[in-house]
């Protein structure tokens, strides 16, 4: 498939995601900031342990414990032994994390209430092979275990919140069910354990490391009921007045003494559920905010459609506006493009609120808008690494061993070779293809990464992304991200297929760009592609019948890459470091039912190697680190290092909001990337996203959406994690901005459609009526404006001479009918429905509803 037609589907999957619904469900109260803590932060102390190890100067702090739903929180801690590891993994000292629902933490069996002990698993060939789970296994020398358990079992049972059901112990007066693997398979307890929680959906930490300084960190993913139904947490547990169900964060420290106590270089059992080492847990209880609360189901909605940079901010906003009988705003998600679409189209009874980041220009004959900024973010590239040492590394680099990486640095060379394909290992059999064979094997070992990151020169072999993941769909946050990187002359350059210089490559002259990713460098698309037409050609078995084999041509590019379906679920699987990836085929023994490809597993905690384009608040309800992005400089001996290098955080978004530009609508300001880069510490992926009003709707509905407005430039501009306030990853509006939004909701909801009167002829504008206003932020010029080509918006004007700005002070609310959005691209996009309407409303629909529940509470 050509790339033209690979987007022209992408965008016609846009329109049937469009359809997707969010309605109004549970408040969200947002993650943190990362590696900060909040006001309902709490920290516990450790004691003598159970076996001996003296726990005693151990503090462990959780960052959050209260208006949790699906989200991360950090765990930090101090006072710890450092990790003793054999053969690369962790032996001694260090902690185990697990999420718990039983009512008395201190009770005998709540232990069997614990999300715990899926199991390891390893990779033999291409194969995934699951190991025992040996970590939930009874230990009959524990002497501390007589009584709890029945003779012979085999397993210490989970119990479910959702329905009480337990699963049975494996012992002969509760033996596991004849289904399935033998009742005496070593892996029939994993088999058990699946019905409820497995290696693809746990979210237990079986080992977290303690560094030198006796210091470490770790992120915790935390889920409500609504994700988890077994662990059942924020459900009312007293009908529909009780409170919602506690639940606990469990952290159990890991000494040098086996069970029995004996002190071992080499301590071989794993489990933490054991009485003697649950003995020495430390339980810190996570208050859910119900999974039932929300806004009034009843009540008329009114509908918002738009960008999913502003997602995490409209789901904390929703519970105050609806609150005392106000208005209740539904909210979908879509391209920018389709979103303004939507609203422009007076046809239907379609939203009459969209969220853009680009100027709004309706046609001739359709209803004016009133445009405004209503938050500031970013896109961000978010990562997850484990630093997977190899066996022998300078003692300096020892306590790094495995501990979680904060800081990454990228340029955009570096960006574009991993959304190009061009590394060995993001081609499938890319060692068979000439074209990328003698580029780097992945970005751990490329010499311009290792510049800009040299701990990194110290991996072990093999320890690599396996790619970028990518969100699905044309949206403006793509084409910013392009805009970005082709405004850099040395990325430029190498799209065009210019060598990076630095060895190697198909001629030795440095990495080369993968030649199916030639077109990106004509202009900045509104999509991320996957072009790449390599696949592993099929295995055939002869051990299966010809119905049974693989079928050609494969595995391909988006079975090994597959896109993530938005940029929140986008951030949830590199949290999770699950790439989606097709493992081997699997096939069937019933001519009914067709075979299929398995699906890799999450990374495991210590091997993570996890990138992904997301955006900043959803980075940080997951409490991920984001890149910095960074210049590249090379001085006089020819080394190479990172210069300049900008940050996602509340700074780097205000320059970055600061330093754009007017667009040919007033009021709307766009991003030009040579600015950006010129105005120090403006972080240059910022992304304002702006309200687009129509005036053409109801007057009662008028009104409602400006009382949106105004409380999202008032209380929902104060930072925080309740509901109604603004959610971590985004910055505060200027006040200009405030001021801005102010003036635009009182032209929203005063406006008087004008009395008929005579077509005007083709040379007579539309009328419009607008208070004079300035710009706001106001900037000082820098450099020229960047010549990119920028797909979807007005061509970026120069910077304005400070005597052109407007006087500060009278913000904008602008009536903007104008030129045409571009009928014709979406006749061809509505042939394109037509033709895969059938196939694809099913899956895309399911892929945005995911990340909307995800984002509601939901599971994803």
């Amino acid at each position: 498939m050509s790339h033209g037609r690979r987007r022209g589907v992408a965008a016609a999957a846009v329109l049937v995601g469009a359809a997707a619904l969010l309605t109004v469900g549970p408040p969200v109260s947002p993650a943190r900031a990362v590696d900060e803590v909040t006001d309902s932060a709490v920290t516990v102390s450790g004691r003598m342990g159970q076996l001996g190890d003296d726990w005693s100067d151990l503090k462990v702090t959780v960052s959050q414990t209260k208006n949790l739903t699906n989200q991360s929180v950090t765990v930090t801690w101090t006072g710890a032994p450092k990790t003793k590891f054999y053969a690369k993994d962790p032996n001694a000292n260090y902690l185990q994390v697990m999420q718990c629902w039983g009512p008395d933490p201190d009770a005998p069996d709540f232990r069997e209430t614990c999300e715990w002990g899926v199991g390891r698993y390893k990779k033999n060939g291409d194969k995934t092979e699951v190991e025992p789970p040996e970590q939930r296994s009874p230990v009959p020398a524990d002497p501390l275990e007589d009584g709890l358990l029945r003779t012979g079992a085999r397993l210490i049972p989970f119990r479910s919140a959702l329905d009480g059901s337990r699963t049975p112990d494996g012992s002969p007066e509760d033996p596991f069910p004849a289904e399935g693997l033998p009742p005496d398979s070593p892996l029939k307890p994993a088999e058990v354990l699946s019905n409820y929680f497995g290696i693809y959906t746990s979210n237990e930490i079986p080992f977290a490391v303690t560094t030198g300084d006796g210091s470490g960190r770790a992120v915790f993913e935390v889920r409500n009921a609504v994700r988890d139904p077994h662990l059942g947490c924020g459900v009312r547990t007293g009908g529909a007045s009780g409170a919602p169900r506690r639940c606990w964060l469990v952290i159990v420290p890991r000494g040098e003494r086996e069970v029995d106590g004996t002190h071992q270089e080499i301590v071989t059992y794993r489990g933490a559920l054991t009485p003697s080492i649950f003995a020495d847990r430390l339980v810190v209880p996570l208050d859910f905010t119900p999974v039932d609360a929300g806004c009034p189901l009843d009540r008329e909605e009114r509908g918002t459609v738009g960008t999913e940079m502003i997602a995490e901010a409209v789901l904390a906003w929703q519970p105050a506006l609806c609150a005392n009988n106000g208005p209740v705003f539904a909210y979908s998600t879509t391209g920018d493009e389709e979103a303004v679409r939507q609203v422009l189209d007076a046809s239907n009874d379609g939203p009459g609120l969209a969220f853009t980041s680009d100027p709004v220009v309706p046609e001739e004959g359709q209803p004016p808008v009133v445009q405004t900024p209503v938050a500031v973010s970013s896109v961000v590239i978010a990562f997850n690494i484990d630093l997977r040492l190899a066996g022998t590394v300078p003692p300096e680099m020892e306590p790094l061993r495995r501990t979680l990486v904060r800081n990454l640095k990228l340029t955009p060379r570096l960006l574009a070779k991993l959304l190009t394909q061009s590394y060995v290992r993001d081609v499938p059999d890319g060692n068979q293809k000439n074209y990328v064979a003698d580029n780097p094997r992945s970005l751990g070992v490329d010499p311009e990464f290792l510049a800009l990151n040299p701990d990194f020169a110290y991996i072990d072999n093999g320890f690599a992304p396996d790619g970028i993941v990518v969100p699905y769909g044309n949206f403006a946050a793509a084409r910013e991200v392009w805009r970005w990187v082709l405004a850099d002359p040395s990325a430029r350059d190498w799209l065009n297929g210019k060598p990076d210089g630095l060895g190697g490559g198909p001629h030795g002259k440095g990495m080369e760009v993968n030649p199916n990713y030639r077109f990106v460098s004509a202009g900045a698309q509104d999509y991320f592609p996957r072009t790449d037409p390599s696949c592993i050609n099929p295995e055939e078995r002869p051990d299966l019948e010809e119905w049974q084999q693989e079928p050609s041509p494969g595995r391909c590019t988006l079975d090994l890459f597959p896109y993530a379906p938005s940029l929140g679920e986008s951030a949830y699987q590199t949290l999770r470091a699950d790439t989606k990836q097709a493992s081997n085929w699997q096939p069937s023994f019933d001519r009914s039912i067709p075979g299929k490809y398995g699906k890799e597993p999450p990374k495991q905690v210590g091997q993570r190697f996890a990138l992904s384009i997301t955006d900043s608040a959803s980075a940080a309800r997951y409490g991920l680190h984001t890149a910095q992005l960074c210049k590249a400089v090379t001085d006089a001996d020819g080394n190479m290092a990172a210069s300049d290098c900008r940050t996602a955080d509340t700074t780097g978004m205000l320059a970055g909001a600061d330093a754009m530009v007017p667009s040919k609508v007033p009021g709307v300001r766009t991003i030009d990337p040579l600015r950006a880069v010129a105005t120090p510490k403006a972080y240059p992926l910022t992304m304002v996203t702006y309200a687009a009003a129509t005036l053409g709707a109801p007057a009662e509905a008028r009104r409602d959406y400006a009382s949106l407005l105004r409380y999202v430039a008032g209380n929902g501009q104060q930072p925080g994690q309740q509901p109604g306030q603004l959610p971590e990853g985004y910055a505060p509006l200027p006040q200009a901005m405030r001021a801005q939004t102010l003036t635009v909701a009182d032209t929203l909801e005063r406006y008087q459609p004008p009395s008929p009167s005579p077509t005007p002829t083709p040379n007579q504008p539309p009328a419009t009526t607008a208070p004079a206003a300035s710009e706001a932020p106001t900037s000082t010029p820098t450099d020229t404006a960047s010549e990119v080509p920028n797909q979807g918006v007005p061509p970026t004007p120069a910077p304005p001479a400070p005597s052109q700005s407007p006087p500060v002070g009278k913000p904008i609310a602008q009536l903007t009918p104008g030129s045409p959005l571009g009928q014709v691209r979406w006749v061809v996009v509505a042939l394109l429905v037509v033709g895969v309407l059938g196939g694809m409303a099913g899956p895309v629909l399911l892929m945005v509803s995911r990340r909307l529940r995800s984002n509601s509470g939901g599971p994803a």
